[in-house]
């Protein structure tokens, strides 16, 4: 019995010597963003589809044209797809910053 008492004394001054009390607390910003403008990927998408349209005009007449459209599209697509993963997206604004405790 006195071995049980002693343990769980012994116990209970190791944990409670190891508990650290900290009165210093940092504040901490959140900070809210919202996406403003258009995407890598959207303007890659319009480019490509306005050029492609002209050219498929040009070339292939009325026909030529929604052909081209559709190309040019899906190829800006894709390259806008590829430079906002290689430059990342920075199309960010802060709307609102708070001080948290």
């Amino acid at each position: 019995m006195k071995n049980k008492i002693l343990i769980a004394l012994m116990c209970l001054g190791l944990n409670a010597g190891t508990v650290a009390v900290s009165h210093d607390a940092t504040a901490q910003t959140r900070v809210k963003v919202k996406k403003k403008g258009w995407s890598k990927k959207a303007k890659g998408a319009a480019i490509g589809g306005v050029g492609g349209a002209v050219l498929g005009g040009v070339v292939g007449g009325k026909k030529g044209a929604v052909i081209g459209a559709a190309a040019g599209a899906g190829g800006g697509y894709i390259y806008g797809k590829r430079r906002a993963r290689k430059k990342g997206d920075r199309r960010r604004t802060v709307i609102r910053t708070e001080t948290v405790k």
